[in-house]
């Protein structure tokens, strides 16, 4: 199975194209936001239909999101291809949302078997898209880190970030010079 939101079908079919005839497979374009029950049912029905045996994830977080979710329901492995920055492809952490609730967990079978990075086809996101998803990026890291590393924001994040900014004691000067 292969899976994506309706936006990125293109890749999908790339993907398809790239698989060959060696792998029997069908395309899930309807992957949403917050993996919603009423997407994990479809797609659920759709990988009985056709046998499934693992998934291959061309997308974002929520594409990455509702592969996960069916790693979680079906112990299917997945391959993913990221789109965004955002590291949910590498994380044991999974998120459903039913009836309004979102549950989230950890659980190693989440996990993808395979990620693959080409940056190319990051190349394509929208400003609006690509910033506040390499920041989201970089969110991983920090939980990693130790409190006291400086973090340099640009233009209006310091405004933003400066009550956390000062619970870690340091002083934020949200001047800057052009």
């Amino acid at each position: 199975m292969i899976i994506s939101t309706e936006f990125q079908k293109d890749m999908a079919e790339n993907a398809k194209a790239l698989l060959g005839n060696k792998f029997e497979s069908t395309i899930f374009d309807k992957a949403v936001m917050h993996v919603p029950r009423e997407t994990i049912n479809a797609i659920m029905n759709e990988i009985k239909a056709h046998k499934s045996d693992g998934c291959v994830c061309v997308g974002g977080g929520s594409t990455i999101g509702l592969g996960k979710a069916v790693a979680l329901e079906t112990g299917l492995p997945s391959l993913v291809v990221p789109t965004t920055y955002a590291g949910s492809e590498m994380t044991p952490i999974w998120g459903i949302t039913e009836d309004g609730i979102k549950t989230t967990g950890r659980d190693a079978k989440v996990l993808a078997k395979t990620v693959i990075y080409d940056p190319e086809l990051t190349v394509s996101l929208p400003d609006f898209i690509s910033g506040p998803s390499g920041i989201n990026a970089i969110d991983p890291i920090l939980a990693l880190c130790p409190a006291a590393i400086p973090i340099i924001m640009y233009e209006d994040s310091p405004k933003a970030s400066a009550p956390a900014i000062a619970n870690m004691g340091l002083t934020l000067n949200a001047s800057r010079s052009t």
